[in-house]
């Protein structure tokens, strides 16, 4: 029994070792996932908010120019042609209202009146002007002018748009609200050309005195007629996203449902192969008349996404995974063969004796060295045993053990809980420590937090570090901060491609690091005096790997940047990365904030600061799980008053404007604003209020940025909860710490 347990727990072993990683790998990239798709959510909302908004901003100023144009015709008795056209030329249309196909106005008539407008517009400087279709109508509303003058507009002078149903319909509502009105879909007798687009006006009613008159009755008696604007769908709308609908494919319908045979821009909802990512369909209400705005991602959007990195994860630990399995099983096999090797000599030895008596003093001596080497293995072999039983005793059977009774302890000590958790979180610290650099590698810290200018530095520091290559850098003008992370990282990681090219291939221990920044593009260039090659046999010679340089250049192509290669064997090579300062790079987001009631908590302020005694805490983190977690820890305190959360550093400044708190728990990586920057801001705003760095990476790596932006203390998360409330209370007593203890705890 004391020879089968040891076996059985050495067998599986290497399978004990190969779950734990599989399990370890598949919980990290569970995660990375969901925080991929999360983000993938979040672009993908906010980018079919940004294309409503423009929608509905560019419409109302075309109704606010519309409204204004029948204000012109309220106010002067007698408008003509000339006068409308000099008013529309001052407006710069083209210019100033791109999408427009212009602005019009017809006047409301009877039969009897037809020749008297027809008369006038001749006069006017109309010659073949005439009031077309032709046909008894109860009333007429035929267009007399309609500026700019062009070919398409010419070809509607005379039209009368109450002989249309959709417009008609349209007309009549505007006629008895008071309100501009847009019609529903058309084809405008402007579409003269062979390649023709869906349509749609907008109403603005015109009545005799220039006020809206109260009743319905009164409405329809005072109506003179309409000022209009007619769009063609296709050129509004291109002019409205411009380069901004690259990342969506955005049909719109007028109507409460995306119908086909109700399509005004974009192709139909179902015309795309296969599913998109990710879909919506949002309705909007333009001038009284409600559309259906039907958004799914583009190819462009799933290049952007995160998810790609998932893999690379996975494989990550996987190999680990396989590589710890692979070793222990080696070990293993290795304590196997030393066994059958002491089974063989033992036989040896016990043959050797049974001969002894009859061989000579030679036969004895041999016997003797054939021991002395069975010894020998035997102690070998013990000491092999001993090793394995102290790794797996010592380190992961006690791991193992404690964390479990530890983890059952805070179960049933009901009171013990935060003590016995804290405990198990130290065990898995290595555990933290793999993740952090996994982390580190994927996306560093120090591009999120500081930007494309520290990263350039960190990444020419660890080639140094790491390979020996010396990158001399020279910049000339301030780095631009791209909002767009991935465009950040697509750049760093393309410098340190190319770096490591140079370790590779060009035989040269320095090279040269020039960034330029100037007309909104950043240039940067990697000179070598190296061996350098021959540019006709470029195809052959680029790498075949997923980041190599031909991927680099497709990749600034689709940025709208470029990439230069010039290269002389035996001379050296020079590689220029060109991209523009907007890649990827959205409209400034909403800030946020901007909805919070301020009076609310300016009343929540003077309450709290009855509490006398009591240290007011403000909270920052963008992840919600993490301010619960602190708020549990605080509210057991009564010395300690947790008097608000924010979500991203914008929050945080407004936040401390309102309620005043004494000390500020900031974290360091959160949207908008990140934690350096709003430090900063509330140091420069309250002196005298107290900021405590948080965060997930070690303090070499941001302590120094975030203590020179005035942060009093820097904690990490994972340190023990008594690190926190420890400075938290030095901090309200106005105890100093120097910069050299504000460090993880």
């Amino acid at each position: 029994m004391r020879r089968i347990f040891p076996r059985i727990s050495l067998h599986w072993a290497p399978l004990l070792v190969l779950l734990v990683g599989f399990v370890s790998t598949a919980a990290v990239t569970y995660s990375f996932w969901l925080s991929a798709v999360s983000k993938d959510a979040a672009r993908f909302d906010y980018s079919t908010a940004e294309m409503c908004d423009m929608i509905e901003g560019r419409l109302e100023t075309y109704t606010t120019l519309l409204r204004g144009t029948a204000a012109h015709f309220a106010a002067s008795e007698d408008v003509d042609a000339t006068e409308f056209q000099r008013f529309v030329e001052r407006t710069k249309l083209s210019s100033r209202y791109p999408g427009s196909q212009g602005i019009g106005f017809c006047q409301r008539a009877t039969a009897s009146d037809i020749p008297a407008i027809e008369a006038r517009l001749r006069a006017e400087g109309f010659p073949d002007y005439h009031v077309w279709p032709d046909g008894e109508r109860r009333e007429y509303y035929p267009i007399l002018y309609l500026q700019p003058q062009d070919r398409r507009n010419q070809a509607a002078i005379g039209y009368d748009m109450y002989s249309e149903a959709v417009r008609q319909a349209a007309m009549d509502i505007a006629r008895d609200i008071g309100l501009s009105v847009a019609s529903g879909k058309v084809t405008l007798v402007q579409e003269i050309d062979e390649e023709q687009q869906a349509g749609f006006l907008i109403y603005v009613p015109v009545y005799q005195g220039g006020q809206i008159p109260a009743t319905v009755e009164d409405r329809r008696e005072a109506l003179l007629g309409f000022v209009y604007a007619p769009f063609r769908a296709g050129d509004l709308f291109e002019s409205i996203f411009g380069r901004v609908e690259t990342r969506l494919h955005c049909s719109i319908y007028d109507g409460t449902e995306p119908l086909a045979e109700n399509l005004l821009y974009g192709p139909p909802r179902n015309s795309f192969s296969g599913s998109p990512y990710l879909e919506t369909t949002v309705t909007l209400q333009i001038a009284q008349r409600p559309w259906s705005i039907h958004f799914s991602t583009a190819p462009v959007f799933d290049y952007n996404s995160s998810r790609h990195y998932v893999g690379y994860a996975a494989g990550a630990g996987l190999f680990v995974s396989v590589l710890l399995f692979l070793m222990t099983w080696a070990q293993m096999r290795a304590l196997a063969a030393a066994e059958g090797a002491e089974a063989q000599l033992k036989e040896l030895a016990g043959t050797l004796e049974r001969r002894v008596q009859e061989r000579t003093a030679e036969v004895e001596r041999r016997a003797a060295e054939v021991k002395a080497m069975a010894a020998e293995v035997t102690q070998a072999e013990y000491r092999e045993r001993q090793r394995l039983a102290l790794v797996l005793h010592d380190d992961l059977q006690q791991i193992l053990v404690a964390t479990k009774l530890r983890l059952a302890g805070a179960l049933l000590e009901g009171g013990e809980t935060a003590e016995a958790a804290n405990q198990a979180d130290e065990l898995l610290e290595q555990a933290l420590q793999v993740t952090r650099t996994l982390s580190s590698d994927l996306s560093p810290p120090v591009l999120q937090e500081r930007g494309l200018d520290a990263g350039i530095d960190w990444v020419v520091r660890r080639i140094r570090r790491e390979h020996g290559l010396v990158a001399h850098v020279e910049k000339s003008g301030k780095l631009p901060f791209f909002q767009n992370e991935g465009v950040a990282l697509f750049l760093l990681r393309s410098v340190r491609e190319l770096l490591f090219n140079v370790v590779k291939h060009a035989g040269v221990t320095e090279c040269r690091l020039a960034l330029v920044s100037e007309g909104g593009f950043l240039r940067m260039s990697i000179q070598d005096s190296g061996v350098g090659f021959d540019l006709s046999r470029l195809e052959e010679t680029v790498a075949a790997d997923h980041f190599g340089l031909y991927n680099v250049r497709r990749r600034l192509e689709f940025l709208g940047g470029s990439l230069d290669l010039a290269s002389i064997p035996g001379q050296g090579t020079t590689v220029v990365l060109t991209v523009p300062v907007d890649a990827g790079q959205t409209a400034q987001e909403p800030t946020p904030g901007q909805d919070l009631d301020w009076t609310k908590l300016a009343d929540i302020a003077r309450d709290d600061a009855a509490s006398d005694g009591q240290i007011r805490v403000l909270l920052a983190d963008d992840h919600q799980i993490v301010r619960e977690g602190l708020i549990r820890l605080l509210r057991k305190e009564k010395d300690i008053l947790v008097v608000g959360e924010a979500s991203n550093g914008q929050m945080a400044v407004e936040m401390t404007r309102a309620l005043l708190p004494h000390v500020v728990v900031m974290d360091l990586g959160m949207p908008l604003l990140n934690g350096i920057e709003a430090t900063r801001q509330i140091k420069r705003e309250f002196a005298a209020v107290r900021v405590i760095g948080l965060s997930m990476h070690e303090k070499d790596e941001m302590q120094g940025a975030m203590l020179e932006a005035g942060a009093s203390a820097f904690v990490s998360k994972d340190a023990a909860s008594g690190a926190l409330l420890t400075a938290i209370r030095r901090l309200k007593s106005a105890e100093a710490m120097p910069s050299d203890t504000a460090c993880k705890v």
